[in-house]
């Protein structure tokens, strides 16, 4: 009876013991190994499937396909910033806080891995929040990747904290995710990168302000800020017209441009008049989404529009414009 009891302890045991190794679906979509190799999830050099190079993005792969990688410790922020010969093959782009603020808007992706508390302190609504990639990364892999639909292995991403260490131990992960374009800042972090941008908008003019950077941190949060759309955030036509309810394209390309008008999308030259009879035709609970050829004219537009009036829900597509949404299927 003895011996029944602890076989069954034991078959007990082991069974426990598999079921707490079996990795989660990410792991399972995302790890070459699958569930052969769980210690992919957290380090996908542990892998030999990597070390051979077999993989594709997005699954892990990236940097890890180098020789000696992984058995290399990781670098330091001064090491990467610096530039030493042991570690700058392992580096991202390392950027400064003036650079950061002067290239804000350029980036497909801002990735911003503080924690909870410090993200409710003040936040970008144009990042994603990801905190504890650098000390987790396979569970906040997972939700960065639920946010990146769509992203491509040569995505430009900038990565911040509030200091500096933790962005670049979860740069120096998405590296190893696959992705090749990562930047992290290193001389500061977010509050004094918000302050910076506070700082040089209110030093616009008043028909210039708020700065296209300051609207990237407020979003919708500034009655003065419609709200950006990079073209990297716009992953099929599906998903755009799954944005919100009533969506209006409006194109606002210089008269001088003769590439046509997008399907389903309405015509307003910038021009104030022309701006007010279209709002007048207008029902509020419609969302305006604005293009151009390029972003910071749609941007300079979609200000008019609030300017003019307009109160209801308003975009602006950013770092791209009509070519990039043509292709798209628009």
């Amino acid at each position: 009876m003895m011996t029944s009891h602890l076989l069954l302890l034991l078959l007990l045991t082991v069974l426990s013991v598999c079921s707490a190794s079996n990795p989660p679906q990410m792991c399972l979509k995302m790890s070459p190994c699958g569930a052969d190799c769980f210690t992919t999830c957290d380090n996908p050099c542990q892998c030999d499937l990597t070390r051979r190079g077999q993989l594709s993005f997005p699954s892990y792969g990236g940097m890890c396909k180098d020789t000696g990688f992984c058995e290399l410790p990781p670098p330091t922020v001064q090491q990467c910033v610096e530039g030493s010969e042991d570690s700058v093959s392992q580096c991202p782009s390392m950027v400064s806080e003036e650079e950061a603020v002067s290239r804000f808007t350029e980036f497909d992706y801002r990735v911003d891995v503080r924690s909870d508390e410090e993200w409710e302190e003040g936040h970008s609504n144009m990042s994603l929040h990801t905190p504890g990639l650098a000390v987790n990364p396979a569970v906040n892999y997972q939700h960065l990747w639920d946010q990146l639909a769509g992203a491509k292995e040569d995505s430009n991403i900038l990565v911040y904290c509030k200091g500096g260490t933790r962005a670049l131990s979860a740069a120096l992960k998405l590296l190893r995710y696959g992705f090749s374009n990562v930047h992290s800042l290193h001389s500061g972090g977010f509050p004094g990168l918000a302050g910076r941008i506070a700082a040089h908008s209110q030093q616009l003019t008043s028909d210039s302000q708020p700065s296209k950077a300051a609207c990237y941190i407020a979003g919708g949060r500034n009655s003065l800020c419609p709200r950006p759309l990079p073209i990297s955030h716009i992953h099929s036509r599906r998903a755009f017209n799954n944005r919100a309810e009533n969506m209006q394209l409006v194109d606002v390309q210089t008269s001088k441009a003769e590439s046509g008008v997008l399907n389903r999308a309405v015509r307003v030259p910038n021009k104030k008049r022309r701006i007010k009879k279209f709002l007048k035709t207008l029902r509020k609970q419609q969302t305006l989404v604005l293009y151009s050829e390029e972003g910071d004219a749609a941007f300079s537009a979609a200000k008019d529009f609030i300017k003019l009036g307009w109160s209801g829900e308003i975009y602006f597509v950013d770092n791209g414009g009509f070519e990039e949404l043509r292709q798209m299927g628009f």
